[in-house]
């Protein structure tokens, strides 16, 4: 009886395992009930039962979140952290899929660009996928006399929609501004230098200056990890960007890499950058990070701590991935620190 028992427990552990792979393709995976189907050799019908006994045995736990709910606890303890922050919005996000926490933070950051942009302003825009809904989330807002200018020439990756450009482009469109474009690569070839090209090319020379002197940044954060587009398209190597992992770098903004303190990681390719630089936007008005999930926490960390951006627009899962890196290289430091102060108060004695 025992055993019969035991294997009916070992049973039915497995089936709510399987119960929570179905449901994780579906909710987080963001895959079709016949995608899910296919993946697992079952039926639509079955699939659809499966996520329907995921909910009653609480596998599954659906939570409704508001558009505009936020996590303001989160945000507070961003700004008790790093003072420098001008404004900082952490959106709620039901789930930490990908595609959930790039609409998430896309539609908080929409709402604050409108917020933020006035007549006249000059607002540099950078590239990838977050931005790019953000910029089709946003409204039409005639303003006129708005400049909208790339942070780098192009990548020329994913059917343009996501390319500096194309961002550029809509942005404009929802301001009723011009869009001053940069006909250029994002990174030049090995042997270029981007001093000379700009030195040769006024309309790209024009353009930098509007982009090295915005009024407002809009960026997004790569990561070492998950966001490697330059390589993808062929702008670094791999090794390049092997390198610079082994140099410390934990992330970058339009292709200016950096460490966890958010100092300036050297680039091989450095000469070769056709865009802004980490100094522009240290000096910036308001310079906005919109940025999400796990494998983003360090760059937005080292970000931070560099203080290269002062505004931050991020879900709430991310924020506090941020706080509890901060929190845990705080206490690495404290006691080294520590230590050596009780050393040196005992040698006074």
């Amino acid at each position: 009886m025992r055993n019969r028992r035991a294997l009916t427990f070992v049973q039915e552990r497995r089936a709510e395992d399987f119960l929570a792979e179905v449901a994780r393709a579906y909710y987080e995976q963001d895959l079709t009930q016949e995608q899910v189907a296919a993946q697992f050799g079952v039926s639509r019908s079955q699939v659809s039962r499966y996520l329907r006994e995921a909910r009653e045995l609480h596998i599954v736990q659906i939570r409704i979140v508001p558009p505009e709910s936020r996590d303001r606890e989160a945000e507070a303890e961003l700004r008790a952290l790093f003072p420098h922050l001008r404004e900082v919005l952490v959106p709620a996000a039901f789930s930490t899929a990908p595609t959930t926490v790039r609409r998430t933070v896309a539609r908080a950051a929409a709402r604050l660009v409108e917020r933020v942009v006035r007549p006249g302003s000059t607002v540099c825009f950078g590239a990838g996928q977050t931005l790019a809904e953000t910029v089709e989330l946003l409204g039409h807002r005639p303003l006129g006399n708005v400049t909208v200018a790339q942070a780098m020439g192009n990548a020329g990756h994913e059917g343009l929609r996501i390319d500096y450009d194309a961002i550029a482009r809509r942005a404009a469109a929802a301001f009723d501004g011009r869009a001053f474009q940069m006909n250029a690569p994002a990174i030049l070839g090995p042997g270029a230098r981007a001093a000379d090209l700009e030195a040769s090319n006024r309309s790209i020379r024009d353009a930098l200056r509007l982009a090295r002197s915005a009024d407002l940044y809009v960026l997004g954060v790569g990561s070492m990890s998950g966001d490697e587009i330059y390589v993808k398209t062929g702008l670094i190597t791999l090794d390049e960007l092997d390198l610079l992992g082994r140099q410390g770098a934990v992330g970058d903004i339009c292709g200016n890499f950096y460490d966890i303190a958010g100092r300036s990681v050297h680039e091989p390719f450095r000469d070769r950058i056709v865009g802004i630089r980490l100094e522009d936007l240290r000096k910036a008005p308001l310079a906005l990070a919109c940025a999400g999930g796990e494998e983003k926490v360090p760059a937005i960390l080292g970000a931070l701590n560099g203080r290269l951006v002062n505004a931050l627009v991020t879900d709430e899962h991310t924020a506090r991935g941020v706080l509890e890196l901060a929190g845990e290289r705080r206490r690495r430091t404290a006691g080294p620190r520590r230590k050596a102060m009780e050393a040196a108060r005992g040698g006074g004695s």
